[in-house]
């Protein structure tokens, strides 16, 4: 398994334009699937699977993360697949990969629905507030965001449904729900 193979390199590309990575990110992924194949770590496992581990860890160490299951989707690998091999490489190269910042989910999902200035500013405000409680450990990111997009939204007049925030989110509408019973009650909001 050397990186010169043909259709290593195409899914790298597919992975590059899927996700509108930068060609750094490419490259640095390249090199930890290098690596990975040095240390034996590809045997057993498809290359599809392994080059998408590398592309999710390197998009969580240049702080622009993707979901896994987005990468898992473009590449038609399952998550739980791909989650468990993502596991093998973190735990071989990166043991102290920094964690999903919730603050950079809030810009990106503001983004995604068009939510006003005053809405993200109040959501960053609350979500420091979250973050220096420690609320946030061991939740997804993303919903977490959500939650504190959600009222935020309400708080500044801004009309959005759960639904609307949940499916740019990418979780359910009923993980909105449960953060969100769970910021009220100790934030009391």
């Amino acid at each position: 398994m050397n990186l010169n193979s043909q259709q290593i390199i195409q899914e790298f590309q597919i992975l590059k334009n899927g996700l509108g990575l930068s060609d750094r990110v490419i490259d640095e992924a390249k090199f930890v699937f290098r690596n990975a194949s040095e240390k034996g770590l590809v045997r057993g496992r498809t290359n599809t699977t392994v080059v998408a581990a590398a592309v999710y860890i390197e998009c969580r160490e240049s702080e622009a993360p993707h979901p896994l299951h987005d990468i898992a989707t473009i590449v038609n690998v399952k998550r739980k697949i791909l989650a468990r091999c993502c596991r093998i490489l973190m735990n071989n190269f990166y043991p102290n990969l920094p964690t999903i910042d919730p603050s950079k989910c809030i810009v990106k999902l503001a983004d995604t629905i068009n939510v006003n200035e005053k809405a993200k500013r109040l959501a960053s405000v609350m979500m420091n507030e979250i973050v220096k409680r420690e609320m946030s450990a061991g939740k997804n990111p993303m919903a977490i965001a959500a939650c504190i997009l959600y009222i935020c939204c309400r708080r500044a007049g801004y009309p959005t449904s759960q639904v609307t925030i949940a499916k740019a989110a990418g979780i359910t509408d009923v993980t909105l729900r449960n953060r969100f019973r769970e910021v009220k009650r100790v934030m009391h909001y």
